[in-house]
């Protein structure tokens, strides 16, 4: 029997084995028990893998709350100074107005001289 048909006849007859034999089952797991981690080895790493997650998982919430309220902030700011500068653009547009209106009653009253004085020298 060659190496190949041995390994072939090993994987065909081996589920069977393990499943009918129990005693040959344990020799076959001891056999290999040093390629594999134990049991408890393997459930504590899965717990701390968990228990990792989780706490990143709660850091990276902590987290995204804090820049969503911080955003908040900066948005309420942001409407806050844009409320501040639409109050000095209407101060300012109301003070050009007034400033416009000032200037042309003066140029009115200018305008009404002037005829007033032309008025005068033409008599």
């Amino acid at each position: 029997m060659t190496a190949e048909s041995l390994k072939e006849a090993i994987k065909r007859e081996l589920p069977g084995l393990l499943r009918e034999d129990p005693a040959f089952r344990d020799f076959v797991l001891e056999l290999t028990r040093h390629e594999y981690a134990p049991r408890h080895e393997t459930a504590d790493w899965v717990r701390e893998t968990l228990a990792d997650l989780r706490r990143d998982r709660e850091a990276q919430s902590r987290k995204w709350a804090e820049y969503m309220a911080d955003r908040e902030r900066d948005r309420a700011e942001q409407a806050k100074k844009w409320e501040e500068q639409a109050k000095r653009w209407e101060e300012q547009r109301a003070a050009s107005e007034r400033d416009r209106a000032e200037q042309a009653k003066k140029w009115e009253e200018q305008a009404k001289r002037w005829e007033e004085q032309r008025a005068a020298s033409e008599r």
